[in-house]
């Protein structure tokens, strides 16, 4: 029987490619987005077979979405691996933070991500599922950086939830991991990081000299939810071509 991978924020260019490696590898794939992508997320999908991939609108701001996606999808679907990949990230001067922009940022990288991820190991226990639970992180996790309180706190508490989930769901055969990339790059942001700024206090940064791309990311998360990474638990990947050895 197909196995079945639950990914959020899957028209995200890095979404895209962690959903072709799951195709790739015969699962059935569960895809959420919020409304304003489903366009986006259907079209990359068409050329799909018809029932390998299921579409669902989620917003993980919103407590009640989530509530209603575990009762009316998750009731109906085991699953054996999630992907949290849905983010967001406001840059702004420390002193312009505003406490509804601060809880909107932590409220979808955190609390949503958390939230979600505790009904998606409630299933697999439920289901007697040896799973696994990837989460993108951020080498803002590890490394500070301007202009991003609540990114990158968030995304410490990402890295901590893995440990914590890790931990906890290893009783039930449940692991937890993070990949956490430098910079990637992608059509949406390649004006921002070809430009002379980032190409000089940003690249220079990258002891590879590169920028990471979506497939770099999706290939890490193919290998934690594999049975190659079978001992692997509570782990941070850094896919940073170096940028936090220094």
């Amino acid at each position: 029987m197909a196995k079945t991978v639950l990914i959020t924020g899957a028209a995200s260019e890095i979404g895209q490619e962690i959903l072709l490696v799951f195709l790739k590898k015969n699962y059935k794939v569960i895809a959420t987005e919020i409304s304003g992508q489903m366009d986006t997320l259907i079209e990359i999908i068409k050329n799909e077979e018809e029932g390998r991939v299921k579409t669902f609108v989620l917003d993980l701001e919103k407590d009640e979405d989530i509530t209603a996606f575990t009762k009316s999808v998750l009731a109906n679907y085991p699953i054996h691996d999630l992907v949290n990949v849905a983010g967001i990230n406001i840059l702004r001067n420390f002193f312009e933070w505003t406490a509804e922009d601060l809880r909107r940022v932590m409220n979808i990288n955190w609390v949503g991500t958390f939230l979600l991820s505790k009904a998606v190991a409630e299933n697999m226990i439920l289901h007697s599922i040896n799973g696994s639970i990837t989460t993108i992180s951020s080498q803002h996790a590890v490394a500070a950086n301007k202009e991003r309180v609540p990114y990158c706190v968030s995304k410490a508490g990402l890295v901590q939830l893995t440990k914590v989930l890790g931990l906890e769901l290893a009783p039930y055969k449940i692991r937890a991991n993070c990949v956490s990339p430098t910079f990637v790059l992608t059509e949406k942001n390649k004006h921002l990081l070809y430009s002379n700024q980032f190409l000089d206090q940003e690249l220079t940064k990258i002891p590879l000299g590169s920028y990471a791309e979506p497939k770099d990311v999706a290939n890490a998360v193919e290998f934690l939810s594999s049975d190659s990474s079978s001992m692997i638990t509570g782990h941070n990947l850094i896919v940073d071509g170096g940028w936090t050895i220094q």
